[in-house]
């Protein structure tokens, strides 16, 4: 049996003055169902272990300095002058976080007839919350979007591997690999 269980505290300066922290768990467990009293009478299974984990991860990829308000400057024409001037650039978000992918699996591996078939199974399903996005605002604020947390997006799919060792002898080895996967992408809310 294995379980193990993390925990960290992520602090980034890209984000908002009220959100520049994140906490992110996780947790995993096996079972190595091959130890077992009762499996020793079944001899076609060499190996048998299932697993399961959950766990949250976040994300820090965007610009720097996206949560704070920024100054342009420039030229202009003042009376017939060039003058120099200064301009807001970007609006500030200090709400600004994190994004953040809660991330889930189940999965199986087994070893079937003296480790000549390797089968490798894995469900799992993630979500993405908080997405960090262009909101575009009203053009009456003087700005076309802020950078903003909206919208979540899922993926849920299996992947599925068979190995096959076809030949082996001290001088040659054959293996076959196949390996299927299926994925859905979806937007969950925008």
């Amino acid at each position: 049996y294995s379980a193990t269980f993390t925990a960290r505290i992520d602090g980034s300066s890209r984000f908002g003055e009220n959100n520049k922290y994140g906490f992110f768990p996780s947790i995993g467990a096996s079972w190595v169902v091959t130890n077992e009293d009762f499996m020793s009478d079944v001899d076609f299974i060499n190996y048998l272990r299932l697993r399961s984990s959950y766990g949250i991860t976040g994300n820090t990829e965007i610009g720097l300095y996206q949560s704070l308000a920024t100054i342009g400057s420039g030229t202009s024409l003042i009376g017939g002058d060039r003058a120099p001037v200064s301009f807001p650039n970007r609006l500030p978000n200090p709400d600004l976080e994190w994004e953040k992918t809660h991330m889930f699996n189940v999965g199986a591996e087994i070893n079937l007839f003296n480790e000549n078939i390797l089968i490798e199974g894995d469900y799992y399903y993630k979500l993405t919350n908080d997405l960090l996005l262009s909101r575009p605002i009203p053009a009456t604020t003087g700005f076309t979007s802020i950078t903003d947390n909206i919208g979540s997006v899922s993926n849920r799919g299996v992947d599925f591997k068979i190995t096959s060792y076809n030949t082996r002898s001290a001088d040659f080895i054959w293996t076959t690999t196949l390996n299927f996967n299926y994925n859905k992408n979806r937007i969950e809310s925008l």
